[in-house]
């Protein structure tokens, strides 16, 4: 069901009042019609695919090149390791503990700085 409003301004001049303008909205109050149909018992056909096609393939891990590469004969060979990736120094995101250290040590200089220059001020007024 929807509601309407009409809004009315009015002006007042001298003793009568005036009406300037009026306008109507309609609102719907929020109420949810559903329509007299039968719950389906059965599911019903889906839209679009149902199995896709991925193949079973291993993942690359590199891209092979076409044609084979020609080392020049002065580049040493090195054999590199392949080890885990050691993780050890990196930080976690987020981790602010030197930010929280850095603005501890700088807000204590500063009031201890601030406690002396006033014990000096109090010693010169005396």
């Amino acid at each position: 069901a929807d509601v309407t409003v009409t809004e009315v301004t009015t002006t007042e001049t001298g003793r009568e009042w005036t009406e300037d303008w009026e306008k109507e909205y309609t609102y719907n109050d929020g109420t949810i019609e559903i329509p007299e149909e039968e719950t389906p018992t059965t599911p019903t056909d889906p839209v679009g695919p149902t199995d896709p096609d991925i193949p079973d393939d291993d993942v690359p891990t590199t891209d092979i090149p076409e044609e084979d590469i020609e080392i020049p004969e002065d580049i040493p060979a090195v054999d590199i390791p392949d080890n885990e990736i050691a993780l050890g120094d990196v930080p976690k995101t987020g981790d602010v503990s030197m930010l929280v250290l850095g603005l501890t040590a700088l807000l204590s200089g500063g009031g201890l700085a601030g406690l002396v220059g006033m014990g000096r001020k109090g010693k010169e007024e005396a």
